[in-house]
C-alpha cells in the first residue's frame, strides 16, 4: 500500500473514531477505540518521520500494537452490538424477529 493511501485512511478513520465516541454505550468500546486511534496515529507519525524505511524493531512493535488494538476494538464492538464471535446474534437477541421472511 502506498504511503499516501495509508495517510488517507488515517484521515478517514479520525472522524469515524469521533463518531464511535459519540454513539458508544460501553466504556470498554470507548477505551479500546481510543487505543485504536492512538495506534493509527502513532503509525502515521512514524511513517511521516521515516519516509520509506519500514524495517526494524520499531515497525514490529507498531504492527503488534495496531493488531492488538484492532482485535480489542472488534471484540468490544461485537459485545456492545450483541454479536458473538461467529457473527450470530446472542441468545438475548435470538427471540427477536423482523417482519422480513
Amino acid at each position: 500500500m502506498a504511503l499516501d493511501e495509508i495517510r488517507d485512511l488515517e484521515r478517514t478513520a479520525d472522524p469515524s473514531g469521533s463518531l464511535v465516541f459519540l454513539v458508544n454505550k460501553s466504556p470498554e468500546t470507548k477505551k479500546v477505540c481510543g487505543l485504536l486511534m492512538k495506534a493509527m496515529s502513532d503509525t502515521t507519525h512514524a511513517l511521516n518521520d521515516s519516509g520509506t524505511d519500514m524495517t526494524g524493531e520499531r515497525w514490529d512493535k507498531l504492527d503488534r500494537d495496531m493488531s492488538k488494538a484492532l482485535r480489542k476494538f472488534q471484540d468490544a464492538a461485537r459485545a456492545e452490538l450483541g454479536v458473538d464471535d461467529a457473527g450470530a446474534q446472542t441468545s438475548d437477541d435470538a427471540g427477536a424477529q423482523t417482519s422480513d421472511p
